[in-house]
Parts: structure tokens; C-alpha cells; sequence
């Protein structure tokens, strides 16, 4: 379990702590809503990404594999669970959700880990 820190660049809330998610995910439960920061830069309920993405399905084993095919890559935080039924507000996760983080993402583009992007890309990305 890594050390909770404060990364008050990568969180809209800088009163917050991150939330870590386990390394190998299974605390991922769909009894959550989950939302995710999509490609156009909005966050989306993840329900709403799989059904409207061929690659991508509303199941618990799905969204496992779209972490783990962004967070080698990806810096600022994509993930946060919501309360059910949240409705979307500007730019930012739900009202009363937890922003998310997995333990290996990098803090900054320079702590990429080059063959682990290519790893993972290869693996969960198709």
C-alpha cells in the first residue's frame, strides 16, 4: 500500500488526500459508479464510456483492463468512484466521489516508465 500523499497539482480538490487504488485492482466492485476521464477531457460515467465504446464493456474485468492500459501513461488522474446516478458538473468528477489513483502511475511525463507503457499498451490496450 503505497504512502497517502497530498498531489494537489493532479487533484481539483487540494484540501483531498489521494486515494490509492491496490496495485492489482481487485478492489475495483461494480456495486461503485465509476467515472473516468475520457479522451475528449471530460469526466463520463463508465457506463456511459462502455456503451458507447466498441472495445469496452460495463463490467468490472473491462474497466481493470482500461486502467491498466492507462495508467503507465497517463499523469493527471482518470479514475473516481460516485455516488449512484451522480450527474456531471463542468469539467469535474461527481459531486461526493473520490478521485482514484493507481500506486504506479507516474507523477510527472519525465517518471514514465518507457517499456512499461509499451508492456501494457501491447497487453490491455487493443
Amino acid at each position: 500500500e503505497p504512502q497517502k500523499t497530498k498531489i494537489p497539482t493532479l487533484m481539483n480538490d487540494k484540501t483531498k488526500e489521494q486515494v490509492y487504488l491496490k496495485e492489482d485492482l481487485s478492489d475495483i466492485d461494480m456495486k461503485n459508479d465509476y467515472w473516468v476521464l475520457y479522451y475528449d477531457a471530460s469526466w463520463q460515467p463508465w457506463s456511459y464510456v462502455a456503451a458507447n465504446e466498441k472495445r469496452w464493456k460495463n463490467t468490472a474485468e473491462s474497466l481493470k483492463q482500461f486502467i491498466n492500459c492507462r495508467y503507465p501513461t497517463w499523469v493527471g488522474n482518470f479514475i473516481a468512484t460516485a455516488p449512484k446516478n451522480a450527474k456531471y458538473e463542468l469539467r469535474y468528477y461527481p459531486k461526493g466521489g473520490t478521485v482514484l489513483r493507481h500506486p504506479k502511475q507516474p507523477n510527472s511525463a519525465k517518471e514514465r516508465d518507457a517499456a512499461l507503457v509499451k508492456a501494457n499498451s501491447k497487453k490491455y490496450c487493443r
